[in-house]
């Protein structure tokens, strides 16, 4: 399996989680996250935050892995990794 169609399937399961959890915090409701919020609990947000970090990693892992040959030229190994621990 090549690159591009592991880069696809990634994108389209983080795409459906996507629609699954908008889904889930229109269905609960602004005022009830609002509610929810000032009580102390971010359950029903922090779910939509996680993906938007799983977004953020996939696609600068996607970048580097893309740009790999023009990476190693222009940089140590080691900076590549401290590019990666740094978004995590």
């Amino acid at each position: 399996m090549n690159i591009q169609k592991i880069t696809t399937y990634v994108s389209a399961l983080l795409g459906i989680l996507g629609l699954i959890f908008l889904a889930l915090i229109i269905s609960k409701g602004d005022d009830a996250i609002e509610m929810d919020a000032m009580q102390g609990s971010y359950g029903s947000v922090s779910s939509i935050i996680l993906l938007a970090n799983l977004f953020s990693e996939f696609g600068l892992t996607s970048t580097i892995v893309a740009d790999r040959d023009f990476c190693i030229e222009k940089a140590s190994t080691i900076h590549v990794i401290l590019a990666i621990l740094a978004t995590l």
